[in-house]
Protein backbone atom coordinates (compact mmCIF):
# COMPACT_ATOMS: atom_id res chain seq x y z
CA UNK A 1 0.00 0.00 0.00
CA UNK A 2 2.79 2.57 0.89
CA UNK A 3 4.48 1.95 -2.72
CA UNK A 4 1.39 3.02 -4.32
CA UNK A 5 1.17 5.73 -1.90
CA UNK A 6 4.14 6.94 -3.53
CA UNK A 7 4.24 5.63 -6.79
CA UNK A 8 1.03 7.93 -8.08
CA UNK A 9 2.39 11.74 -7.02
CA UNK A 10 5.94 10.81 -8.28
CA UNK A 11 4.43 9.42 -12.45
CA UNK A 12 1.73 12.13 -11.82
CA UNK A 13 4.92 14.54 -11.37
CA UNK A 14 6.38 13.24 -14.81
CA UNK A 15 9.46 11.43 -12.46
CA UNK A 16 10.84 7.89 -12.66
CA UNK A 17 10.82 6.08 -9.59
CA UNK A 18 13.12 3.11 -7.81
CA UNK A 19 10.60 1.29 -5.11
CA UNK A 20 12.70 -1.21 -2.76
CA UNK A 21 10.55 -2.80 -0.65
CA UNK A 22 11.59 -3.93 2.81
CA UNK A 23 13.25 -7.90 2.48
CA UNK A 24 10.23 -9.24 4.57
CA UNK A 25 7.67 -7.45 2.36
CA UNK A 26 5.08 -9.53 0.00
CA UNK A 27 6.01 -9.83 -3.37
CA UNK A 28 3.19 -7.35 -3.81
CA UNK A 29 5.61 -4.32 -5.10
CA UNK A 30 7.52 -7.05 -7.55
CA UNK A 31 3.91 -7.45 -9.02
CA UNK A 32 3.57 -3.82 -9.14
CA UNK A 33 6.50 -3.57 -11.06
CA UNK A 34 4.77 -5.98 -13.35
CA UNK A 35 1.31 -4.21 -13.95
CA UNK A 36 3.44 -0.54 -14.72
CA UNK A 37 4.94 -2.66 -17.56
CA UNK A 38 1.57 -4.58 -18.60
CA UNK A 39 0.10 -0.80 -18.20
CA UNK A 40 2.37 0.55 -21.25
CA UNK A 41 4.75 2.89 -19.18
CA UNK A 42 7.93 3.21 -20.73
CA UNK A 43 11.42 1.05 -19.62
CA UNK A 44 13.35 2.56 -16.56
CA UNK A 45 9.63 4.35 -15.11
CA UNK A 46 8.90 1.83 -12.66
CA UNK A 47 11.95 0.17 -11.56
CA UNK A 48 11.30 -2.46 -8.26
CA UNK A 49 14.73 -3.28 -7.03
CA UNK A 50 14.43 -6.30 -3.90
CA UNK A 51 17.38 -6.62 -1.90
CA UNK A 52 18.64 -6.26 1.60
CA UNK A 53 19.05 -2.83 2.61
CA UNK A 54 22.81 -2.84 3.83
CA UNK A 55 23.36 -3.30 -0.47
CA UNK A 56 20.58 -2.34 -2.48
CA UNK A 57 18.76 0.72 0.31
CA UNK A 58 22.88 2.10 0.04
CA UNK A 59 23.46 2.28 -3.26
CA UNK A 60 20.28 3.79 -3.47
CA UNK A 61 20.88 6.31 -0.68
CA UNK A 62 24.42 6.94 -2.41
CA UNK A 63 23.32 6.90 -5.84
CA UNK A 64 24.89 10.47 -7.18
CA UNK A 65 22.09 10.31 -9.81
CA UNK A 66 19.19 9.67 -7.75
CA UNK A 67 17.96 13.01 -6.63
CA UNK A 68 15.83 12.27 -3.57
CA UNK A 69 14.81 9.20 -1.53
CA UNK A 70 11.66 8.97 0.22
CA UNK A 71 11.83 6.53 3.21
CA UNK A 72 9.89 4.54 5.33
CA UNK A 73 11.23 2.52 8.18
CA UNK A 74 13.39 2.53 11.27
CA UNK A 75 14.94 5.88 12.75
CA UNK A 76 18.04 3.96 12.63
CA UNK A 77 18.15 3.30 9.09
CA UNK A 78 16.49 7.02 8.48
CA UNK A 79 19.64 8.51 10.44
CA UNK A 80 21.54 6.56 7.76
CA UNK A 81 20.09 8.03 4.64
CA UNK A 82 20.59 11.64 6.09
CA UNK A 83 24.37 10.07 5.89
CA UNK A 84 24.42 8.82 2.59
CA UNK A 85 22.78 12.34 1.42
CA UNK A 86 25.53 14.09 3.02
CA UNK A 87 27.98 12.01 1.33
CA UNK A 88 26.92 11.91 -2.11
CA UNK A 89 25.15 14.51 -4.04
CA UNK A 90 23.22 15.81 -1.05
CA UNK A 91 19.88 14.68 -2.07
CA UNK A 92 16.41 15.65 -0.99
CA UNK A 93 15.24 12.78 2.26
CA UNK A 94 11.93 12.46 3.27
CA UNK A 95 11.92 10.17 6.01
CA UNK A 96 9.03 8.79 8.10
CA UNK A 97 10.13 6.94 10.32
CA UNK A 98 8.65 4.95 13.60
CA UNK A 99 8.60 1.71 15.74
CA UNK A 100 12.25 0.72 16.52
CA UNK A 101 14.88 3.04 17.21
Amino acid sequence: MMAAWKLGPALAASNSIILKPAEQTSLNTLRLGELAAEAGLPDRVVNVVPGFGEDAGQAIGRHPDIDMVSFTGSTAVGRLFLKYAAESNMKRIVLECGGSP
